[in-house]
């Protein structure tokens, strides 16, 4: 239900935005501050790729975990997309996901809020399990069990 409110709510309030910011500046600055908007975003996203895969490639370089560079990459691209959109709020949103602090921010919010998933696969058979804090990396090898008899023995034979 609130992806149905966010898809419904955020053109009406991009429309009010642009009525009201488009009576106080006029026509044709608010048309410049759109396309403005919308060439950084074409700029963000252009520029992203190469520094977010540099950044990655350095800290898988260093043996540093390269997962904030990751998420960083993802916040950035999300911050280009927004600048892309014609819109104020978009805009706003973009242009904050772009300083270092906010990203950060999100971020840790996202650490707290979120939980993984783990997929283990046994004998064709799928388990789902809550991922634990820690990653411990190893190798397996299954034993069958032996084999027991499916009936009582009558007592002519020993086991």
């Amino acid at each position: 239900m609130p992806i149905i409110a966010v898809f419904l709510g955020l053109p009406l309030i991009e429309i009010a935005l642009f009525a009201s910011i488009g009576a106080w500046l006029g026509v044709g600055t608010t048309l410049l501050l759109v396309m403005a908007s919308s060439l950084l975003g074409y700029s963000v996203l252009r520029v992203l790729g190469r520094t977010t895969a540099q950044e990655v490639t350095r800290a898988l370089q260093q043996m540093r975990d390269p997962a904030q560079g990751m998420a960083h990459g993802v916040l950035q691209l999300l911050a280009g997309v927004l600048l892309l959109i014609p819109g104020f709020l978009t805009s706003a949103i973009g242009l904050l996901l772009l300083i270092p602090p906010v990203r950060g921010l999100v971020m840790a919010y996202a650490a707290r809020n979120m939980t993984g998933t783990v997929i283990l696969r046994q004998s064709g058979a799928t388990q789902w399990r809550a991922a634990p804090t820690d990653t411990i990396d190893g190798e397996f090898t299954e034993i069958e069990p032996p084999k027991r008899p499916t009936h009582r023995p009558s007592g002519w034979t020993q086991h």
